[in-house]
């Protein structure tokens, strides 16, 4: 199946077997690793991802519900987002 999303402000398509989740997608298809294998159940929260803003585990969504919508990942955090300015640091 041909499955079209936004992953992290970036248009991505893919042709994956219809089991495939999201979580596979994310790693395997676009090499995007932060969102990681965990419980493989939904319990531990390691496969975290936003999905049209909403936190959702990433190994119980397949990825063909994905389809046309909006995907961000741990990638997204810029780490300049997270570091004080060097005049704080004196």
């Amino acid at each position: 199946m041909e499955v079209k999303l936004t992953i992290n402000g970036e248009e991505k398509s893919a042709s994956v077997p219809p089991e495939t989740t999201l979580l596979r997608l994310l790693r395997e298809e676009f090499n995007l690793t932060g969102a990681k294998i965990g419980c493989d159940v939904g319990d531990c929260g390691a496969c975290t991802v936003i999905v049209d803003g909403i936190a959702t585990n990433s190994c119980l969504m397949l990825a063909g519900q994905v389809q046309g919508r909006s995907i961000e990942t741990i990638e997204a955090v810029s780490y300049t987002h997270l570091t004080l300015p060097t005049s704080d640091l004196v």
